[in-house]
């Protein structure tokens, strides 16, 4: 058994999942003697997850001579005591702020989830501190029988697009895309954007002010669960809440493509579990997630006229965070019909068996054992 003190937020959030799906790993690889502080309490859908969950962090097991993960924003790492501490941050930006520069080349090691990840820590602390890539995974959904065979595909080919409506997920750009290459289509099409922001109180309004500015027309849907906005015959889909991950997988697996052109992402769970539902999916060529779309992945598939530009939306980047690639519209359209059109040979090119079996919890969990054996045997030889 390993000693390990692990600190991160559990939740159904981007922190949240690594944290809770590095613990399943734990355990399935027989580590379960591990002490759990969460950040920000538990906060699940799942009640039997969140009593397994509740059960570690009662645990009476906190080892201050043990390494301790940290599972969190490299701007906020004071806030742990540790006598060899591991950061283990998720970020979408090439430039560090003066705190998390401060904190990062304090630690004992940085664990990342991909190279790009890896050259932009070393870009902005040098090479003092070891930095090691431990990919991560995504969960996996599983349906009873019925469920799944009440799973078909939609009538209408149907995009799909999931993450919080912001510039960095591109969602305006998903939208122009989607309408340019479609309201003329003779053939009935559809977009569904799960964009749902949980941190915005007027986010129904304001989305459907947003339609009408991009030239769509709302359909009547007060009773509806969606908004719906039609642009000739192009028909986009917006869910007014939150989805649970079974509602999300089985939409996945109703959908003909999924549509991921964000401008940066620290990892990109929605593109990952899309994949593993079986959907193929274009996505920008840069960021954390080429680190799964290698050179195995349909290109044909990936967005490369990308513009470098400054992190800036106003609202959660402001310019000082580096850069990030914003995609072409014309690309994410081309890209679309070309999916749309040859969908049947897509298909058949598309497997996405390799990335199921190797970005799983598990390896994550066997990524992190091996980075704390290296801190604890460097710690032996001082």
């Amino acid at each position: 058994m390993t000693d390990l003190n692990l600190y991160g937020p559990i939740n159904d959030f981007g922190y949240g999942i690594f944290t809770r799906g590095l613990i399943k790993g734990l355990i399935e690889l027989g580590e379960s003697d591990f002490y759990l502080h969460s950040i920000g309490g538990i906060s699940l859908e799942d009640p039997e997850e969140h009593k397994v969950m509740q059960s570690f962090c009662n645990r009476n097991m906190w080892n201050r001579s043990a390494p301790s993960i940290a599972i969190w924003h490299e701007f906020d790492l004071d806030r742990f005591s540790a006598k060899k501490l591991i950061a283990y941050p998720i970020f979408e930006t090439t430039k560090f702020n003066p705190k998390a520069l401060n904190y990062l080349k304090q630690m004992d090691a940085i664990c990342v989830l991909s190279s790009w990840a890896k050259s932009v820590v070393i870009d902005n602390i040098g090479d003092t501190v070891p930095v090691y890539v431990v990919p991560g995974a995504s969960d996996e959904v599983s349906l009873t029988e019925m469920e799944e065979n009440q799973v078909v595909k939609a009538d209408a080919f149907t995009f799909f697009s999931m993450g919080k409506f912001e510039a960095r997920k591109s969602s305006v750009e998903i939208i122009k895309a989607y309408t340019d290459q479609f309201a003329d289509c003779k053939e009935d099409t559809r977009l569904i954007l799960h964009c749902f922001n949980p941190f915005d109180k007027q986010f129904v309004p304001r989305m459907e002010a947003i339609l009408v500015e991009l030239g769509l027309t709302l359909a009547p849907s007060t009773l509806r669960s969606s908004i719906i906005a039609v642009k000739g015959n192009s028909i986009v889909e917006i869910p007014k809440t939150r989805m649970t991950r079974k509602e999300v997988y089985q939409l996945l697996r109703a959908s003909h493509a999924g549509v991921f052109p964000s401008r940066a992402e620290g990892w990109n769970l929605p593109l990952m579990e899309a994949i593993k539902a079986g959907i193929p999916c274009i996505a920008t060529n840069y960021s954390a997630h080429t680190e799964y779309l290698d050179s195995n992945y349909p290109q044909e598939l990936l967005l490369n006229n990308l513009t470098e530009e400054v992190a800036n939306d106003g609202v959660f980047f402001h310019g000082d965070r580096g850069n990030w690639m914003k995609p072409d519209i014309a690309e994410i359209s081309a890209k679309m019909s070309y999916i749309y059109t040859n969908y049947d040979r897509v298909m058949q090119e598309f497997d996405p068996t390799e990335i199921k079996e190797k970005f799983t919890w598990k390896n994550t969990a066997k990524g992190i054992l091996k980075v704390i054996k290296k801190v604890n045997d460097k710690d032996t030889k001082r």
